[in-house]
C-alpha cells in the first residue's frame, strides 16, 4: 500500500525545490557578490585603502577624484551584477517550467537586491574601519589623536554615502524594471541583452585598453578598487555567459575550471622567471670588503684623536610591506639629513621583504651622496623634513599595490590560461616596474631602481667601498630547501668559519649565489628587492635556471669564469620566496656579519652597532595590556593564528636573541613603532594616518633625557600600561636612540650615555 506525502512535506519540499532552483540560475551573480563583500570589509591592505581615499591629499592640491573614481567604480559593478541576475533569471522557464511563486519572488527580488551589495559591502568595510578604537591623551599622541578622530568622521559620512546610494540604486533598479515590464517581455529581454552584451562590454574594453596604455601610471591614478570592481564586472558577465553554455551537455564552465587547473597542474604557464642577464660579474668576500671599506674612511683619524671608538653601523631592517620599507628609508634618512657622515658609517643592511625597499632607496639616494669625507657635525632636530626625507617621503608615498593588483587580475590572470609562459605577463614585473617608477626625476643621478643591482656600488665596487653607500644584504627564503639566502654584491660564503686561519665556507649565512655553486648573474635592483619581498599569494614565487657549460661547482670552489648560453640537462633551477618565511627580523644575517667582522677586525678601536628597524611587536608586553579573552577556541582557529603569530614571534625572538649577544665592541639597538596601537597593514599602499603614525618616531633627540641615569632609563623604559603608553614610551626611547647616534657621530663631544647605562634593546 503506498503512503502519500502530507500536504505540509509536499509544500514544505515544493517551496525548497523552487529556492534551490531559482538561486541556481542566477548563483553566478550571487557568489560573486558574496565574494565583493569578503574583499571590502575583510583585508587589512583594503581598510588602509579606506584610509587613503578619505584623508589622503595629493602633492598638488585640487579636485579630489579618487574616492568618486571608487565610488563610480562600485556603481558600476552593482548594476552589473543587477543586469548579469537579471538576464540570468530568464532561462528559469528553460530549465524548470512555469516558476513556483517563491522562485518568481527569488527571480524578481534578488537582482534589484544585487545591485546594492556592493555599496553595502564598502559601508560595512567602513564601519570597520570606524570601529578602531585609536585614543590617547598624552601630549606626544594629541595631534594624531585629532587626525584619526577626523578620519573617524569622513568615514562616517562615507558609509552614510555608500548607504544612501544603495537604496537610490534599489529604488531605481525597481522601478526601471517596473517600467519595462509594462512594455512587454520582448522589450524586458532586449534592454538585458544590450546591456549585458554590448553596452557593458564595450565600457569594460574600452576602460582596460585606457589602463593598459601606461599600465603603471594609469593604474595609479584609478586606484585599486576600480581596477578590482572592473576585474568583477567582466568576470561577471564572462562567467554569466558561460554559465548558459554546454559542450554535448558538460557545461562550458566546468571544462574551462578544468583546463585552468591542468595548466596550472603541469605548470604550463610558469611565467614567473626573475628578471636577468649574463653577465661577468666578479664579487669581493665580506672580509677583503671590510678592509677595503675601512681604510678608506676618511674621518677615521678623528676618532682616533678623540680617542673614541669608530661606529661601524650595521642596520637590519624587517618586513612588512610598505610600512617597513616606509619606515627604515625614513629613519636612515632622517639620520643622514641630522648628520651628513651617517651612510658613510654604515657598512650594510641587512633586510627582509619591505625592508629591501627601504634599504635599496636609502642606499640609492647616499649612492649620489659625495664619498668617505672628513667628519661633519651634526645638526639639530628639525622640526620638519630634511631633503632626503623629503625625498623617502615622496617615492614611499607612491600607491604601488594599484599596479600590482592589476598585474595580478589581468596580465598575469590571462597568462593561467595560456600553456605556453610569456615573462612580460608576470605579475611580480608590474610590482618592480611600480619601484621603479617611484624614483623622482628630482633625485640626484640616474634612476638606480631600472639599473643593475650590481651597479649601485659601481663597477669597481668603489660607491661603497670607497663611498658612503652601504652594501646592500637582500634575505630570500629558498623553497627547495626552506633556507634564508643572502643576495649581496659581496660574496657571503665564509662568514663565521676559518680553517688554518683561511676562512672556508660556512653554514653562518648562506650565500644567494654559493647555495647552488654557480657563477653570480645580473638582475635590476627593483628585481632584487622584489625577490626579497615574494610573499605568495600577493606576489608568485620567483625561479632562475642557472646555464652553464660546466655542472655545478661544489660550495667553495671556483666556477667557469666564461658562462655560455648552452644549457646542461643537470642544470639547478631554484625557486624563492619572500625572507620573511625564515625571519622576518633580518636580524639574524645582521649578527652573523657582525660578529664574523668583529673577529677578523683588521684595525683596533672599532665598535660594531647592529641598529634593529622594526615595527616593535612586543608579544608578552602585549599580552600583560590586553590579556586573550577568555574564550573556547576550538581545533580550527588556534593553527591559524599561530602559523600567522609566529611569524611575528621568530622575529622578536630572534632580536631578543641578538640583544643577549651584545658585548663590548657590539651592541644592539632598536628603534621602530609600537605596532600594537596602531596595527598598519601588510600590503603596497600606506595612507598618510599611517605614515603619521611611523613619523612619531622618529626621534627628537632635544627631548631625551640625559641629565642623569635615572632620568634617562625613566625616559628609555617600557609601559605596560596600556598600548597608549607603551606608544609613548617606543616614542621617548626613539629619542635617545636618535641622541645616541648623533653623539657618537660626532668625536670631539663625550661619549653619551656613559656604557655603564642601560642599552636600548628588547632585553629591557
Amino acid at each position: 500500500m503506498a503512503v502519500e506525502a502530507s500536504p505540509v512535506e509536499t509544500v514544505s519540499e515544493t517551496w525548497f525545490s523552487a529556492l534551490r532552483s531559482s538561486l541556481y540560475v542566477i548563483r553566478v551573480p550571487v557568489i560573486m557578490a558574496v565574494a565583493v563583500v569578503l574583499v571590502l570589509t575583510l583585508p587589512e591592505q583594503v581598510q588602509e585603502i579606506y584610509r587613503a581615499l578619505a584623508r589622503d591629499r595629493p602633492n598638488t592640491p585640487g579636485f579630489q577624484y579618487h574616492w568618486l573614481l571608487a565610488l563610480a567604480a562600485l556603481v558600476g559593478l552593482s548594476l552589473v551584477l543587477w543586469q548579469v541576475a537579471r538576464g540570468l533569471s530568464y532561462d528559469f522557464p528553460k530549465h524548470f517550467g512555469t516558476p513556483h511563486p517563491v522562485a518568481g519572488w527569488v527571480l524578481s527580488w534578488v537582482p534589484r537586491l544585487l545591485v546594492m551589495v556592493p555599496l553595502l559591502g564598502a559601508a560595512l568595510g567602513l564601519w570597520l574601519c570606524i570601529a578602531e578604537d585609536v585614543r590617547g591623551s598624552d601630549a606626544l599622541l594629541h595631534d594624531f589623536v585629532e587626525g584619526v578622530a577626523r578620519l573617524r568622521l569622513d568615514f562616517a559620512v562615507a558609509m552614510g554615502t555608500s548607504v544612501v546610494l544603495a537604496i537610490v540604486l534599489f529604488g531605481a533598479a525597481t522601478l526601471f524594471e517596473g517600467w519595462l515590464a509594462r512594455r512587454g517581455p520582448n522589450h524586458v529581454r532586449r534592454v538585458a541583452d544590450y546591456s549585458n552584451w554590448l553596452f557593458f562590454p564595450l565600457i569594460a574594453v574600452a576602460s582596460v585598453a585606457i589602463i593598459a596604455s601606461d599600465e603603471i601610471r594609469m593604474s595609479q591614478f584609478f586606484g585599486a578598487v576600480p581596477i578590482f570592481a572592473l576585474w568583477m564586472a567582466i568576470l561577471a558577465l564572462i562567467v554569466g555567459l558561460l554559465a548558459r553554455l554546454s559542450l554535448f551537455a558538460i557545461p562550458v564552465l566546468g571544462l574551462l575550471v578544468v583546463y585552468g587547473l591542468g595548466i596550472e597542474f603541469f605548470k604550463l604557464a610558469d611565467n614567473h622567471e626573475i628578471r636577468s642577464q649574463r653577465r661577468q660579474i666578479d664579487r669581493v668576500a665580506l672580509d677583503d670588503a671590510f678592509k677595503q671599506w675601512l681604510a678608506n674612511r676618511k674621518d677615521f683619524a678623528a676618532y682616533q684623536a678623540a680617542q673614541r671608538p669608530y661606529p661601524v653601523y650595521i642596520v637590519a631592517a624587517e618586513g612588512g610591506g610598505l610600512y617597513a620599507a616606509y619606515l627604515t628609508a625614513r629613519f636612515l634618512a632622517r639620520m643622514q639629513d641630522l648628520c651628513p657622515s651617517f651612510a658613510q658609517h654604515v657598512f650594510t643592511i641587512s633586510s627582509v621583504s619591505g625592508g629591501s625597499l627601504g634599504a635599496a632607496v636609502f642606499a640609492g639616494l647616499a649612492a649620489g651622496e659625495p664619498t668617505s669625507g672628513p667628519p661633519q657635525p651634526c645638526k639639530a632636530g628639525p622640526a620638519r623634513f630634511g631633503p632626503m626625507e623629503r625625498q623617502v617621503h615622496r617615492m614611499l608615498s607612491s600607491d604601488f599595490l594599484s599596479p600590482a593588483v592589476w598585474g595580478a587580475l589581468y596580465p598575469d590572470f590571462v597568462q593561467r590560461f595560456i600553456p605556453k609562459p610569456f615573462p612580460a605577463l608576470d605579475r611580480a614585473v608590474y610590482l618592480e616596474r611600480a619601484f621603479e617608477r617611484a624614483w623622482p626625476k628630482s633625485a640626484a643621478g640616474a634612476n638606480p631602481m631600472a639599473q643593475s643591482f650590481f651597479d649601485l656600488c659601481g663597477s669597481d665596487m668603489s660607491k661603497c667601498l670607497a663611498g658612503s653607500t652601504p652594501l646592500l644584504a637582500f634575505n630570500v627564503t629558498n623553497v627547495e630547501t626552506g633556507l634564508q639566502v643572502v643576495l649581496s654584491p659581496v660574496d657571503l660564503q665564509y662568514v663565521g668559519a676559518y680553517r688554518g686561519g683561511q676562512p672556508v665556507p660556512s653554514r653562518k649565512v648562506y650565500d644567494f649565489f654559493g647555495l647552488a655553486g654557480v657563477e653570480p648573474f645580473d638582475m635590476p635592483l627593483s628585481t632584487a628587492v622584489g625577490l626579497s619581498a615574494r610573499f605568495p599569494w600577493i606576489s608568485p614565487p620567483g625561479w632562475y635556471a642557472w646555464r652553464d657549460d660546466a655542472p655545478p661547482k661544489e660550495a667553495g670552489q671556483q666556477a667557469p669564469r666564461q658562462p655560455t648560453a648552452k644549457k646542461v640537462t643537470n642544470s639547478p633551477r631554484l625557486t624563492f620566496v619572500d625572507g620573511g618565511f625564515v625571519d622576518n627580523s633580518g636580524v639574524a644575517t645582521a649578527l652573523n656579519i657582525a660578529q664574523h667582522l668583529d673577529a677578523i677586525n683588521p684595525r683596533p678601536n672599532v665598535e660594531f652597532r647592529i641598529l634593529m628597524i622594526s615595527a616593535l611587536w612586543a608579544p608578552i608586553d602585549r599580552l600583560w595590556i590586553e590579556p586573550p579573552r577568555d574564550n573556547k577556541s576550538g581545533e580550527v582557529t588556534p593553527p591559524i593564528e599561530a602559523a600567522i603569530n609566529a611569524r611575528q614571534g621568530r622575529g622578536f625572538k630572534t632580536q631578543f636573541d641578538a640583544a643577549l649577544e651584545a658585548k663590548p665592541g657590539l651592541s644592539v639597538t632598536e628603534i621602530g613603532f609600537y605596532y600594537g596601537y596602531l596595527e598598519l597593514p601588510l600590503g603596497w599602499q600606506l595612507s598618510d594616518v599611517s605614515r603619521r603614525y611611523i613619523r612619531l618616531f622618529r626621534g627628537e633627540p632635544e627631548r631625551c633625557r640625559l641629565d642623569s641615569e635615572e632620568s634617562y632609563i625613566k625616559h628609555t623604559g617600557r609601559s605596560v600600561e596600556s598600548h597608549e603608553q607603551a606608544a609613548v614610551a617606543y616614542i621617548k626611547r626613539a629619542d635617545c636612540v636618535v641622541a645616541r647616534i648623533r653623539n657618537e657621530l660626532t668625536p670631539t663631544e663625550p661619549p653619551l650615555p656613559p656604557p655603564s647605562w642601560p642599552p636600548i634593546n628588547p632585553t629591557r
